[in-house]
């Protein structure tokens, strides 16, 4: 018979938290984590829920990788003197992904790196991980590259390490992410392509679909438009396939305005 785990309010809140930046960071979120993220709290002063799982030991872990809406995790509970520092940790990574989303990069950045103090205090090399690649993306929102760059690169070299394969394709994605930012449009498209690399699996053709979105922006910053297309057209036909109505529609006007771009530069040439 299996074991329950425990869920708190804060559990459920911070599972939230993590399937809204998955979504934005193209990374799968793990069944157990939906599940918490989808459990209804029972409205008392000490609420608990009991999810059934196969692992009795299981933790619930933050971990920054994109479903629901910033709305639906603003009631994330106040911080408490009395958790310990790991726990402690997991909650400013929550609120820093919380400030995230709600485009408050000042104080996510902040917190983020709080959670990686504490992390680091107790030698939680996983959480510390995924914090850094949380403060470099709030970072990279304020335009400091060097610092976003730093952090990612040392949560990349911890998930190389764990021989954590989504959390390094993630992490990878972000660093392409801070190229593009920076204008560092040849340095971008490498590491949107390790990503991809990674993220070649029948079982994930979600997350590819937002990383070739990326990788095609910075293909047309570099004049790459044929290869461009081919990745928005590849991504195209993935956010339909998912349903992604929203995505598909914003990328299908891009790849208009390209062609229209493109036939304009065509023409002013041949009248040359």
């Amino acid at each position: 018979m299996n074991e329950p785990l425990h869920v708190t309010r804060q559990q459920v809140a911070a599972a939230k938290l993590r399937v809204v930046l998955d979504r934005k960071l193209g990374r799968a979120t793990p069944e157990l984590v939906w599940r918490i993220a989808s459990v209804r709290l029972r409205w008392t002063p000490a609420a608990e829920l009991h999810v059934a799982t196969s692992e009795p030991s299981a933790k619930v872990e933050m971990l920054p990788e994109q479903s629901a809406q910033s709305e639906e995790v603003a009631d994330l509970p106040a911080e408490s003197p009395e958790l310990e520092p790991q726990n402690q940790a997991a909650w400013h990574l929550a609120k820093a992904l919380h400030l995230i989303v709600l485009e408050d990069y000042r104080q996510g950045l902040e917190h983020a790196l709080r959670a990686v103090d504490l992390y680091r205090s107790v030698n939680v090399v996983d959480g510390e991980a995924d914090a850094l690649e949380v403060s470099g993306l709030a970072a990279a929102h304020l335009g400091n590259y060097g610092a976003a760059r730093s952090d990612c690169q040392a949560a990349l070299d911890i998930y190389r390490q764990r021989f954590n394969q989504v959390g390094e394709a993630s992490d990878l994605r972000a660093l392409g992410y801070i190229e593009y930012r920076s204008d560092r449009y040849r340095e971008s498209v490498g590491y949107y392509n390790q990503a991809l690399d990674l993220r070649q699996s029948p079982d994930n053709t979600e997350n590819l679909a937002t990383i070739l979105d990326a990788l095609g922006r910075s293909l047309v910053a570099l004049g790459q438009h044929g290869a461009a297309r081919d990745a928005w057209h590849e991504a195209l036909r993935l956010y339909r396939a998912h349903g992604r109505n929203d995505d598909a529609e914003r990328l299908q006007r891009e790849l208009e305005e390209l062609d229209i771009r493109d036939n304009a530069d065509h023409g002013s040439k041949t009248g040359e």
